[in-house]
């Protein structure tokens, strides 16, 4: 937007918050709403496959890698759930 810092910190001073200072700060309008759009096949793919989220730093462009990784993940978290309601279950009632 090509203000400075103070010139932020003032409106968010002046306007009660940040998003009424980026309003009154965005002349000329170079922020826009986000439209958001229907995903088709190819985009349902992308974001069902994760291609534009990486997992972490070490995490490459191998989406099949990368779906099996967050499944391990899920299922990790799953059996260990399993795990612990198993032992609640075993544990003697209070008398």
């Amino acid at each position: 937007m090509g203000r400075s810092a103070a010139d932020v910190a003032t409106a968010i001073e002046r306007h009660g918050g940040l998003i009424a200072a980026i309003d009154r700060l965005n002349h000329g309008g170079r922020l826009r709403p986000i439209e958001l759009v229907k995903l088709g096949r190819l985009g349902r793919f992308i974001a069902e496959y994760h291609l534009g989220d990486p997992t972490g730093p070490d995490d490459d462009f191998a989406p099949l890698k990368r779906r099996k990784r967050l499944n391990d993940q899920v299922r990790a978290i799953a059996v260990g759930a399993l795990k612990a309601e198993d032992s609640s279950l075993c544990e003697a009632p209070e008398t």
